[in-house]
């Protein structure tokens, strides 16, 4: 059964928000993109809510941007709501499942109750749930992942999960925000696990891959392996960190014109910029007597951008995670554009690293893959829910009508 059910998905980053909305395809693939809003944030910093009315607004505004006629008038004041809160950690889950009864063998009972204790996994004190992944089952000691343990032979059966959390509060201090906006969240997914679904693909994704997503005042990652996440994490560090340091290195006048020497100037990857040279501190025609040497300049955003790489590095080196990268790395967000930043990636980690490629349908998203792939694998993993849900209640559906049909003839006629 397919559903026809409009969807729609909020990332409310630091530097803007994007609102998609969409609906899945009838013959199966990539949602249909119906509608797409964006508009720039302010009243954030790091992930975090510091002025609600600011971000309320920017989410307003997007919302009515995504809800023209392209998107059929739907209704989206249900959402998915993307965000990292720049402080997400993973632990690793697993719960165990005695296998009782004189068959010994896994039934449909034993998933559910062992995928049901992995739900109720508590977070480490002081953390918040932001969500919990269902990756894998085992059966007793034996090696080797199982996707579908029912019908086999076991004395145990152990689901294998991973639990996002965050700082207690940050999450929650999001969504009521995007509820003033008059919006009923219905779901939060994780910005680094939605631009990994957005970024990576299904070859990719089984073969090991990871994806960082480098926005304006956080970095998230997700890394994947044997089609599952592995690991995944986010600092409240981003593009914004690179552009308050040339602020302070070289005083161009604003954040303004720190921003554009930055995206002019900035390069992440040393070994591109030569050792002589000087560029101009305000490219846009400002004061043209100001220069600053080009090396000089390479060398503010190499510091921040390789010390917040080898971050990343040293959380999925700890996670055992750096030995099923065999499909290289991919790299979103803003952050992502700045010059030299996938060379940067790919000598920290020893392994290929590009930016991604879209096929969304909608010219405005695959034109600029990097921004939107958050986004867009956000409305994925929104549309594979819904679908999700719209089965389960079809399958329950269809079994009350049998169990009243059975009433019915039992008792010989129409109640």
């Amino acid at each position: 059964m397919a559903s026809s059910n409009v969807v729609s998905v909020v990332e409310a980053g630091t530097s803007r928000t994007v609102v998609l909305v969409g609906r899945a395809r009838p013959g199966g693939g990539p949602p249909e993109v119906l509608g797409v809003g964006v508009h720039p944030t302010t009243g954030m910093r790091k992930g975090c809510v510091e002025n609600a009315n600011y971000v309320a607004s920017a989410v307003r505004k997007a919302l009515a941007a995504a809800s023209g006629k392209d998107a059929a008038r739907a209704s989206i004041e249900d959402v998915s709501l993307i965000c990292s809160c720049g402080d997400v950690a993973a632990e690793p889950l697993r719960q165990e499942v005695a296998i009782e009864g004189p068959d010994g063998v896994v039934d449909e009972n034993a998933v559910e109750e062992a995928r049901a204790r992995l739900d109720r996994s508590p977070p480490p004190e002081g953390r918040e749930a932001l969500e919990t992944l269902r990756l894998y089952h085992t059966i007793d000691d034996a090696p080797g992942e199982v996707r579908e343990p029912v019908g086999i032979p076991a004395s145990r059966l152990v689901a294998h999960g991973l639990l996002l959390h965050t700082a207690e509060s940050l999450a929650m201090r999001l969504e009521d925000t995007v509820e003033e906006a008059g919006c009923s969240v219905n779901d939060v997914i994780f910005s680094g696990l939605a631009a990994a679904h957005g970024a990576l693909t299904p070859q990719q994704r089984e073969d090991g891959a990871l994806c960082i997503d480098f926005g304006g005042g956080t970095t998230s990652w997700c890394a994947f392996a044997n089609r599952h996440a592995i690991a995944a994490g986010a600092l409240p560090v981003g593009g914004d960190h690179v552009t308050n340091d040339l602020l302070s290195a070289f005083r161009p006048g604003s954040r303004q014109a720190a921003e554009r020497f930055k995206l002019a100037y900035g390069c992440a990857d040393l070994r591109a910029v030569p050792a002589e040279g000087r560029v101009p501190l305000q490219p846009d025609g400002g004061d043209s007597s100001r220069t600053v040497g080009a090396r000089a300049a390479a060398e503010v955003v190499h510091a921040r951008m390789e010390e917040l790489v080898l971050l990343i590095r040293e959380d999925l080196k700890a996670r055992g995670a750096l030995s099923h990268l065999g499909a290289g790395i991919v790299v979103t967000g803003g952050g992502s554009l700045l010059r030299g930043v996938p060379e940067l990636v790919s000598r920290v980690f020893g392994a290929p690293c590009q930016r991604p490629s879209l096929s969304t349908g909608r010219r405005e998203l695959d034109a600029d893959p990097a921004l939107f792939a958050t986004a867009w694998g956000g409305l994925r993993q929104a549309v594979r829910k819904d679908l999700f849900e719209s089965e389960r209640a079809a399958r329950e559906g269809g079994a009350l009508r049998r169990f009243f049909g059975m009433l019915v003839r039992k008792g010989g006629g129409r109640p």
